[in-house]
């Protein structure tokens, strides 16, 4: 029989074709060399394309149709912003009237300075969904009560956003007494968006009221989303 001699010239790539490549036959020693920490992935043309090595602690995130994924740093997974104030003495207040609460500095947490005691101001960069919990309570001691209404506000903006109200028909009288109101939502805050509480405290004795220190307090945080 006679030998037929390949000349490697002869051989061209229209030569080589998929059919002819048995499977599993390309090795990872005649794969071309990478850089370590490269992943193989395709372009938006349906050619081979190595994704560049990303940092410690990153993730491969898609960027998208028509995009090969890249190594990118993820979202925090903090609540943060966030801020935590208790005030820090009791305040007598106008009887039935809407009265601004401020002086919550006692016991403050405040991630990110964006809480000054009375307002909490949205940072830059920092819009998204919140929690805000305003907890006020109410000192009536020693008065008379009939009809008494506890009520307490969130303002965003300046605009009521939350309300929640105690009322009471009957009539109290003791030291001690006192009555806690809280209102709670979640809303969408973009940078420079400010939040505050506001208190309205009414009795039919006419007698003065107070809002407690410890007791009245303003949260909020960024939610993860």
């Amino acid at each position: 029989m006679a030998i037929i001699k390949v000349i490697t010239p002869s051989v061209t790539d229209a030569n080589i074709t998929a059919a002819k490549v048995t499977d599993n036959a390309i090795t990872l020693a005649k794969m071309a060399s990478g850089t370590d920490g490269n992943i193989i992935s395709y372009d938006a043309s349906g050619n081979p394309v190595a994704i560049a090595t990303g940092n410690d602690g990153q993730v491969l995130t898609s960027t998208g149709a028509g995009s090969p994924p890249a190594f990118e740093t993820p979202a925090s997974a903090a609540n943060t912003p966030f801020c935590y104030g208790q005030k820090a003495s009791s305040t007598v207040v106008t009887r039935a009237t809407v009265t601004k609460v401020t002086g919550m500095t006692n016991l403050e947490i405040d991630t990110a300075n964006a809480f000054d005691g009375t307002r909490f101001t949205v940072p830059s960069g920092q819009g998204g969904k919140y929690q805000i919990i305003a907890t006020m309570t109410a000192d009536y001691a020693d008065v008379g009560q009939d009809g008494e209404e506890t009520a307490v506000s969130i303002r965003i903006n300046n605009s009521e956003k939350a309300l929640a109200t105690i009322r009471s028909s009957s009539s109290v009288t003791g030291t001690g007494r006192t009555i806690t109101t809280v209102a709670n939502m979640i809303a969408s805050l973009s940078a420079t968006d400010y939040v505050e509480m506001f208190a309205h405290i009414q009795d039919s004795s006419g007698g003065d009221a107070k809002i407690a220190a410890d007791l009245t307090y303003l949260t909020v945080f960024k939610l993860i989303e």
